[in-house]
């Protein structure tokens, strides 16, 4: 703040940190286990919950099965499904152009949105803040003992985690799926957690 009033008031040419760049720490993303997964599904099974609470479970389960964002969760309708697959237009940021994605349902994921009781409009009720979203996602699975993995985008990571680990390493399907136009963008959506390794290794096969 000082060094760019001192250039604006005619006390510095130029600024003795421009040469200077900040490194940027890579971050790990994280996402549900298996086990984690079918929690959540569990807690949703017994339908204990409040209905908001329950309405907002639902969405972030969807989307644990379809790697959607939140804001297109809010903005899927049922004009969106046909032939158990949704297609819709992805907006990512107003600098990128909107992007076409098809996503095939699962049984599950059918199942989730049956549960809606609805059949026009909207498919999910959705709270207007997303904030508010992941508040009563944090309420609803309240037996959690990690919250800080209980937010939207921890779902888009469970979906991208979990397709590659069940088929194969089929990173450039799942790019597709997720919308992205280059692979690395995929690939910041990728946990190797320590059961994938040993996976991994158990299936490498053995010579003695």
């Amino acid at each position: 703040f000082f060094i760019n009033r001192a250039i604006r008031d005619g006390m510095m040419k130029t600024s003795p940190f421009s040469n200077f760049r900040m490194k940027r720490e890579k971050t790990t993303p994280e996402c549900l286990t298996e086990f984690q997964l079918a929690q959540a599904f569990s807690i949703y099974m017994e339908n204990k919950l409040r209905d908001d609470e329950r309405s907002v479970l639902r969405a972030f389960l969807f989307s644990c099965c379809t790697g959607l964002r939140i804001s297109d969760l809010k903005r899927l309708t049922w004009n969106n499904v046909a032939h158990r697959t949704i297609t819709f237009t992805m907006y990512k940021t107003k600098n990128t152009a909107p992007v076409k994605v098809k996503v095939p349902l699962t049984n599950t994921a059918l199942r989730l949105m049956r549960d809606t009781n609805t059949n026009a409009g909207h498919i999910f009720k959705m709270p207007k803040s997303d904030s508010w979203a992941n508040d009563l996602l944090k309420k609803a699975l309240k037996p959690f003992p990690d919250h800080s993995l209980l937010h939207f985008h921890t779902a888009r990571h469970t979906f991208a985690t979990h397709y590659l680990r069940k088929n194969k390493g089929d990173i450039v399907t799942l790019k597709t799926l997720l919308g992205h136009s280059k692979i690395e963008q995929t690939m910041v959506y990728l946990t190797i957690d320590d059961g994938w390794l040993n996976e991994g290794m158990a299936n490498f096969g053995e010579w003695l």
